[in-house]
C-alpha cells in the first residue's frame, strides 16, 4: 500500500473543524483556520475545551500532511519531485507554522479558563508551557537547516547499493545473505557492505559535524549549556535525567554485556569456530538455512 493509497481510505474519525478534503501544500491553505483559533474567545472552560479539540485536530491534520511529504522523500530518495516537495515544506511552510503555534500556546497559557480545567489536562498544560519556555525565533532557521541536513543523510543512505556476484543489491538484500549457512559467502557479503558504507564515511562525518554545530547553537539560544540538556527538555523527559541514563548504561555494562558474552561463546561453540566474527552473528548456529516467508 502506497502513501497515496492511504490518503483515499475512509476516515475513522471525521473532522469537525478542518474541511474533510483540505489539501495542504502551502501555509496559506491553513492560515484561515489558525487565525480563527487565534481570534476565538476562551473565557469559559467549555469554550477552552472545545478550542483545544479544534486545535488538536488542526495540528494533527497539518502534521499528517508534513509526515506524508517527508515519508515520500525517504521512500524514493531519487525522486526530484518528492525532494522538492519536502524542501518546500521545510523552507516555506514549517517556518510559518512554528510561530503561529507559539501564538496559540501563548493564548492557551493566558486564558483565564485554564485554571478551571481538571487534572486530565495537566500533561497537556505542562507540555505547552514547556514548549513556550523553549521557543526562540532565532532557532527557526537553524532547525530548518538541521532538517535539510537530515534529508541529505536520507538521500545518501537511500542511494547505497552494492555490486555483488553480478547483481546490484540494496543493504537489506545484502543483510539476507548474512543468514546463509555458507560462512565464506557471509564474510564476502559483510565485507562488501562494509566497504560500500565506508565510501560515504567522510560525507556522513561532515553532516554530523554540521548538525552538531547547529544543534549546539539551538541549545545556547534557548539558554542551555549543551544540546543534551536542551533535548531532555524538548523531548519532555520530565521523569528522568541524564544521570539516570548514565546509571542505566552502567547497569548494561555490568549485567547485560557478560550475558551477551556467554551467548556469543555458546554460539561460537555451536558453530565450531575458533573465533566469532561479525558475519557469524545472524546465521543459525546449527547451520540451518534461513527461513523463507
Amino acid at each position: 500500500m502506497t502513501v497515496d493509497t492511504l490518503e483515499s481510505l475512509p476516515r475513522a474519525f471525521p473532522r469537525t473543524c478542518v474541511p474533510q478534503n483540505l489539501v495542504i501544500r502551502e501555509f496559506a491553505d491553513v492560515q484561515p483556520l489558525f487565525e480563527k483559533l487565534l481570534a476565538a474567545p476562551l473565557d469559559t472552560r467549555e469554550a477552552l475545551e472545545k478550542w483545544l479539540l479544534d486545535w488538536s485536530e488542526l495540528a494533527g491534520v497539518v502534521e499528517e500532511a508534513g509526515a506524508r511529504i517527508y515519508i515520500r522523500s525517504t521512500v524514493d530518495t531519487t525522486s526530484e519531485s518528492y525532494r522538492s516537495a519536502f524542501m518546500h515544506w521545510v523552507e516555506h511552510v514549517d517556518p510559518l507554522l512554528k510561530p503561529v503555534t507559539q501564538q496559540l500556546q501563548r493564548k492557551f497559557a493566558a486564558s483565564p479558563a485554564r485554571k478551571q480545567l481538571d487534572a486530565n489536562y495537566a500533561v497537556l498544560e505542562r507540555s505547552v508551557l514547556n514548549q513556550l519556555a523553549l521557543y526562540r525565533d532565532e532557532n527557526i532557521p537553524l532547525q530548518t537547516e538541521i532538517a535539510k541536513l537530515t534529508n541529505r543523510y536520507d538521500e545518501i543512505q537511500g542511494a547505497v547499493t552494492i555490486e555483488f556476484d553480478g547483481r546490484e543489491r540494496t543493504p537489506q538484500q545484502m543483510g539476507k545473505l548474512l543468514l546463509e549457512p555458507d560462512r565464506a559467502l557471509r564474510e564476502r557479503a559483510w565485507r562488501a557492505l562494509a566497504q560500500r558504507r565506508l565510501q560515504d564515511a567522510d560525507k556522513l562525518d561532515d553532516l554530523y559535524e554540521a548538525q552538531l554545530r547547529l544543534r549546539e547553537q539551538v541549545a545556547r539560544n534557548a539558554g542551555f549549556a549543551d544540546f543534551r540538556a536542551y533535548t531532555f527538555r524538548a523531548y519532555e523527559r520530565f521523569d528522568y535525567t541524564p544521570a539516570h541514563c548514565d546509571a542505566y548504561a552502567d547497569a548494561v555494562e555490568k549485567v547485560v554485556l557478560p550475558v551477551l558474552a556467554r551467548m556469543h561463546e555458546k554460539r561460537r561453540t555451536d558453530m565450531k569456530l575458533d573465533r566469532l566474527r561479525p558475519w557469524d552473528l545472524a546465521a543459525d548456529p546449527k547451520g540451518l538455512p534461513p527461513l523463507k516467508p
